[in-house]
């Protein structure tokens, strides 16, 4: 079997020219999902029968892929299934660079060595405030674990029902954030000011997103989130202390916000604000709580 690295690229590809997510693969194959994230993120090799599995999964779509596809050379693998799959069922054209973060040019690789060496300034557990996107003049918090991931960051982000989960590129001190929902089939996304040294103790940023009503209208609001405990360092035991917080999460009342927070939080722009010497776009401005 190929290496790592090589399987992950074919992997990756054929998922995107198929128009398959991962999550589908893993219901389809009866696998777990976080398992094809590690084979496409190249940390895992698949086992032969879980392969199997996966192969004939995917040859309902690809009619002809085989277990023998998988030993082909990366080029010839891509020009007989990202090039014929490509004719009719919305493949991207030219070729794909590796890894399971995929940019026009290359952002991962500054991204792995700020990670690297401050990364766990802002590993941790988080309340996130910020208004609800589907509920007007309501105030949510949310729980968010921040952890290292294959040399990035990964955030979850969620409640009791609901979870966003995706990567974090840390550049320049600020945490850029895709987070998927497979529920809704939903993107949101969050970019955050800088951390503090030696851990953040807070993270002020804006996040976007979509509501929870019918139409998923796209909204966007400031955040800020509130360091709630370190991790442990031992992943079932950090996984056990996010979902404990999940059940705490959600709309809650405007007298559990701290004031400090709500004065982030709430913040106007627009034309009449700026008229007044406000801000006319929505902004999150670098935060420092007091002691």
């Amino acid at each position: 079997m190929a290496a790592n690295a090589e399987f992950s690229r074919k992997l990756d590809l054929l998922l995107k020219a198929l128009s398959i997510s991962r999550a589908r693969l893993a219901q389809e194959a009866g696998l777990d999902k976080s398992l094809i994230g590690r084979w496409v993120a190249g940390t895992v090799t698949p086992s032969a029968h879980n392969l199997e599995r996966a192969t004939q999964a995917l040859s309902r779509r690809a009619e002809g892929l085989s277990l023998l596809d998988w030993d082909l050379p990366f080029d010839a693998f891509a020009r007989r299934w990202g090039g014929e799959v490509a004719e009719g069922k919305g493949a991207t054209s030219g070729p794909l660079p590796s890894g399971a973060v995929q940019f026009p040019f290359d952002l991962v690789t500054p991204a792995r060595a700020e990670t690297a060496k401050r990364g766990d300034e802002y590993c941790g557990f988080y309340w996130n405030y910020r208004y609800a996107f589907g509920r007007p003049g309501k105030v949510v918090r949310i729980a968010v674990m921040i952890r290292p991931r294959d040399g990035l960051l990964e955030v979850n982000k969620g409640a009791t029902g609901f979870e966003h989960r995706g990567p974090a590129l840390l550049m320049l001190n600020r945490l850029y954030v895709m987070l998927a929902e497979e529920k809704f089939e939903a993107m949101g996304y969050l970019i955050t000011n800088a951390g503090q040294q030696p851990r953040a103790r807070c993270l002020s940023g804006i996040i976007l997103g979509v509501s929870s009503e019918g139409l998923l209208t796209p909204k966007a609001a400031p955040c800020l989130m509130i360091r709630h405990a370190d991790l442990a360092g031992d992943e079932a035991a950090d996984r056990a202390t996010y979902e404990a917080m999940k059940p705490l999460a959600g709309v809650i009342d405007r007298s559990e916000v701290p004031a400090e927070v709500f004065a982030v939080i709430d913040r106007d722009f627009g034309p009449r604000a700026f008229a007044e010497g406000g801000a006319d776009l929505i902004s999150a401005p670098f935060v420092v709580l007091p002691d």
